[in-house]
Parts: structure tokens; sequence; C-alpha cells
């Protein structure tokens, strides 16, 4: 009986946990947290340049811009949910301390299956962003301490619960608040450009109207484009489409430059055919561009491999068939998105009543391939850089820059052109000299520091600065030179200075790590400074013409020094200077302020501040142009 008794009236106590399995989640969570957080700062512009390892064409831009990279429905980034839970189990974990509840641990592992699942999507993509993976290792390691530490009794079994929830609730809804407010920003910037855009394209339609111009896209194909003293009336001749579709009297005039397998002009061309058959005020009118080695001389790659064929086809379709069976085909084309054969291309002429042996004789024709290859050349002179390129009237409609859809924006112009809004007379599209000056003075200024490691060439009063971010390596800095020295030449006294962008994840953790094609850009890039270091201006001045001739075949450091030793500097000195601090610290210096100013990659300029996209254009001197309206103030 007394043994019963003292059964009963034994208190079960729980067993306490071990700290260390408290102290590894602990660790993991703040790993997580910093990791995403800085994700979280980098999608929000809040941290200025270019974040390391994320920027473009990086591993982390890469699997950002994935469907793994994007909240469903909202299209935010998951490193904002994956902040705020990170930050909820923080708070959950201080709550809890050593007794782990069934929800946490539950929840837990949740949330280490979708780091895990992510960790393989990165694998597969190929695209192991640094961040990403740190935030995912401490999700996983704060998993794992979970499932080593003990159950909590019922007691417990809420403990956290509160504090994880409103968390959570307020850092989604911090993080979504500044989210909207940028939004807010980035639209409010479009809508004025979109409204400085409608109001031009308005402009155009009535000074069409009132001079009895006709369709600004041409009689038919084949005009030569006309020289003007301006390089805009030009493109008036040049503009034009072999098929209308919608009167030609019509006031809004939209032509679309495209690519049969480009998704964006996939989006556009739906809107396009929707506006014009439900309005009797607007024609269409399409030319090719497709991102295809085997008509398009301007592509460095393949992109998309069936794009030639695509064109050629429509093109065939219109010279057997008319206008008709052009739009047809050209509508069947973009459905397809690529993804036709020679089988379903015979089939689809059948259908139109075109003999599929006629229509593959005139397929392959020269006179068909002519044509795409005019369309080519035709947008190069316009200024293309990516498709589709869309003009309203002659003005290029920059949908990648405006709030609104095609459809918002054809709108808003026809009702301008009712009202009889300003007249004005542009009508022809830029040609791509005008249009590579608009892209530079579109550009915000950078303001560099006075540096004593970057000697500037030229006269002290000159108005015009030029300063240049080169990979020494690189077979690209031969032509950039050439592009220099008729700068030099036409423009006596110009500024120009050398910043070097090595393009190594060494030193440059704004490349991705899986970019090795210049195993030796760091310590090139630091023998251009340690060159300055021991010889100062004039010693970095022969080293750098030595570099400019050598640069591409350097093996190593051996040779790096052995350059050095040949332009007269103290081969010792120089090699302690290559491996020493200051010169390091100089190159993460050129690195940061290139990531200020958001090229793409090097060789890369910038005039007066603002970084020159695109500086190269046959029978033009872009760089000229642009130093002539730098040197007037523009």
């Amino acid at each position: 009986m007394g043994s019963k008794r003292r059964k009963q009236e034994e208190v079960v106590q729980e067993v306490p946990a071990p700290t260390w399995p408290w102290f590894v989640g602990l660790l993991g969570l703040l790993l997580a947290i910093a990791a995403s957080s800085v994700l979280v700062l980098k999608q929000l512009d809040l941290l200025g340049a270019s974040l390391p390892g994320c920027g473009p064409q990086s591993a982390c831009d890469k699997v950002t811009n994935t469907a793994w990279g994007r909240v469903p429905g909202l299209g935010w980034p998951v490193s904002y949910v994956g902040f705020s839970y990170f930050l909820a189990m923080l708070f959950a974990w201080f709550g809890a301390r050593e007794h782990v509840s069934g929800w946490i641990r539950w929840i837990s592992r949740i949330g280490a299956l979708a780091s895990f699942l992510f960790i393989i999507a990165m694998i597969s993509l190929e695209a192991l962003c640094p961040y990403c993976l740190i935030a995912h290792v401490g999700n996983l390691g704060f998993w794992i301490a979970i499932e080593l530490g003990p159950s909590s009794s019922a007691d417990h079994a809420r403990r956290g619960l509160v504090p994880a929830a409103a968390a959570f609730l307020l850092s989604s809804g911090v993080v979504g608040i500044v989210q909207m407010q940028q939004d807010d920003a980035r639209r409010i910037k479009g809508e004025a450009i979109e409204e400085q855009q409608i109001q031009e394209m308005a402009e155009a339609a009535i000074k069409a109207a009132e001079e009895g111009e006709t369709d600004p896209t041409g009689d038919g194909p084949g005009d030569e484009p006309v020289e003007g003293d301006s390089g805009v009336s030009s493109s008036a001749e040049l503009f034009t489409g072999r098929y209308l579709l919608g009167s030609e009297d019509a006031p809004i005039k939209l032509v679309m430059i495209s690519d049969y397998q480009c998704p964006d002009c996939y989006t556009y061309e739906n809107q396009a055919m929707s506006l014009v058959k439900g309005r009797d005020d607007l024609s269409l009118s399409v030319k090719h561009f497709p991102f295809c080695t085997d008509c398009n001389r301007h592509m460095p790659s393949n992109k998309h491999p069936n794009a030639c064929r695509a064109a050629w086809a429509a093109e065939a379709a219109g010279i057997l068939g008319g206008n008709d069976a052009f739009w047809e085909m050209h509508s069947w084309l973009f459905e397809q998105k690529g993804r036709f054969n020679q089988n379903t291309l015979n089939a689809k002429a059948r259908e139109l009543g075109l003999d599929p042996l006629e229509f593959n004789s005139v397929m392959r024709s020269d006179a068909v391939k002519s044509m795409v290859e005019m369309d080519i050349e035709e947008a190069k002179d316009l200024g293309i850089f990516f498709t589709p390129m869309i003009f309203v009237n002659g003005i290029e409609l920059k949908w990648y820059s405006i709030p609104s859809s095609l459809t918002s924006a054809v709108n808003k112009i026809a009702a301008a052109i009712r009202s009889g809004e300003d007249d004005g007379s542009l009508q022809a599209p830029p040609m791509a000299e005008e249009k590579y000056l608009l892209d530079w003075q579109g550009n915000r200024q950078v303001i560099f520091p006075s540096d004593d490691h970057v000697p500037l060439e030229g006269d002290v009063d000159h108005p015009v600065t030029a300063m240049v971010w080169v990979e020494y390596n690189s077979d690209f800095l031969p032509k950039m030179e050439a592009e220099l020295n008729r700068l030099r030449e036409n423009h006596p006294g110009i500024r120009i200075g050398y910043r070097v962008y090595p393009v190594n994840n060494i030193c440059n953790k704004r490349v991705a790590a899986s970019i090795n094609r210049f195993p030796w850009g760091c310590m090139t890039a630091k023998a251009a400074k340690a060159a300055y270091i021991v010889g100062g201006e004039d010693g970095w001045r022969v080293y750098h013409e030595w570099l400019l001739e050598n640069g591409s075949g350097i093996r190593g450091e051996r040779s790096l020094v052995d350059g050095a030793a040949e332009v007269g500097l103290d081969a010792t000195l120089f090699q302690e200077a290559l491996n020493g601090p200051e010169a390091e610290a100089m190159v993460a210096q050129d690195v940061r302020l290139g990531g200020q100013v958001r090229f793409r990659g090097p060789p890369a300029i910038c005039i007066n501040g603002r970084h020159v996209p695109r500086y190269t254009l046959e029978g033009h001197d872009i760089l000229g142009t642009i130093v002539e309206a730098a040197s007037r103030g523009q």
C-alpha cells in the first residue's frame, strides 16, 4: 500500500536538454538571418552598388529570376519570406529554450525540406548563389539541432508561438511596405517616361495629319536610308514593314521588331493583335531580328536556333499567299515558340493553300534571306539592344521602363490625338547614333573620388573625362584602345584614366565563381597598381602600355615581373608591391566603383561619370559624338 502511494506521488521530471544543440540551432538561425537579410537589402535597392557575387549574370541573379526565386502571385523575391521565417524561428527558439515544442519541430522540418529542394534547384541550374547557400545551410543546421533535442512537455507546447508569429507578421509587413514604396517610386518614374513618350507619339500623328504625310512605315521593301544632317529624318524612309494589318490611314502606327522565339515578343504580340482586331485607328507592321546565327551576323551565339527559319517561313508565306497568309503564318509561328520542324511547317503551308515544295523552295531562296537580313541591318541602324523593339508613330515605346501595358499606352495615345494636344514634328525614330547618345544621357551620373593611384592623362582644364575599366587579359581590350586613340586624335587634351576590373571571383566577388576565363586577372590587375607604387605615373604608363600589348598572354607572376623589368622597373620592389596589401586595396576600390557604375563587364567606359552602354557602331564615331555633347554640357 505504501509502495503504491509513493508511486502515485512520484513526479516525473523532464530530462534537461543538453545546451549544445540549442547553441547549434542559434548559430544556424543567425547565419540564415544574416545571409537572407543581405539578399533582402539587395532586392530593395538599399545597398547602393551591386552586392559582391550577386551582380548581373551571377548565380544569385540567375536564381532570383527563376520560378524558384519568386513568391507565386506576388512576384516578390523568396528571400523576403525566408528572412521573416528565420526571424520568427529565432524568437521561437529563445522562447522555447531547451524545450522544443512539437509545432516548432514540424515547422522546422517543412523549412528544412524547402531548403533541401532549393539547394537541389540551385545545383540543377548551375547557379550556386553564395548568400542563398549560407541561408539554407544555416536552416538545415537549425533543423538538425531541433532533431537532436528532446521534445517538450505539454506545459511548454505553446511556448514561443506568439512571439514567433508576431515576428513573422511584423517583419513581413515592414519588408512589404518598403517593397511597395519602391514599386511606387518605379511606377511614378515609369509614368513620367510613359507620359513623355505618349505626348511625342500623339504629336507625330497630329503633325502627319496636318501635313498630309503618308504612312511612316514607307512605301515598300527595299527603301534605302537617306542620310540627313541630324541623323533622324533618314529613318523615316528606312523604317518599313512589308505587310500591314489595319488601315494605311490609321493615325496610330505600330511597328514591332521581334523574334519568334522571344518570350517578351510573344507577350506584346498578343497585346498588339488584340488591339488591331478591336480598333480602327491602329495599324501594325512587323520586322525581324532573330537571335540566331543562321541569318544574324550580329549574334555571338545561337540563342534561338529556330528563329531564322521562322522568319524565312513567314516571308515565304507572304510571297506565295499574300498579306493574309503572312499574318496567319506569323501568328502560328509565335504560338509554336520555336517548337516546329519541317513536317509541321509543311502541314501549315498546306493549311494556307500553299504547295509545300514551292513553299520550301521560296523559304530557302536568296530573296527571302535578303529580306530578313535587311530587317536585321535596319534594326541595328535603329540601335536595337533587345527584342521586342516597339515603335508607335516612330517613337520607341520603352515597354521595359513604363508600368502600363501596350493596350493602356495605345488608349492614352488615341485620347491625346482626339483632343488635338500640342503640335510636333518628331515622327521618324532616331537612328542608332542618336539612340546611343540618348542612352548615355539617360544614365545616372557617378561622382568618382580623386585617386592618386589613377593617373589622368590630358589637359586638366578639358571639360571631358573618360574613365575606363579594363581587364588586361581580355582580347576585347585592343578594340577599346583603338576607340580611345581615335578620341585622343580628334579631341586633343581629353582626360583619360584607367581603372581595373578583373573578371575573377578571387578579388572581384561581383563575378560568378563559375566564370574562370581569366585565371590571372586579379594578379594582372595588382601588377598594374604595383607599377604605380614602384614607378609613379611614369612607371605606370610604360607598364600599362606593356600590358596592353602583352596582357592576353599573361600566364603567371613570373611573366608580370619580367615585364616590369623589361620596361625599367625594379623587379624586386615590383614583386613586393605586387604581393602587398596596398595594390590589393587599390584593386578593391576600382572594383567597388565599377559596381556603382553597373556595367555588365569590361572593357567599360564612363564619360563625365555616365556609363556609355554601347560605343561601337560601324561607320560612326559614337564616343566622339558623346564627347562633343559632354563638352557642350549636355
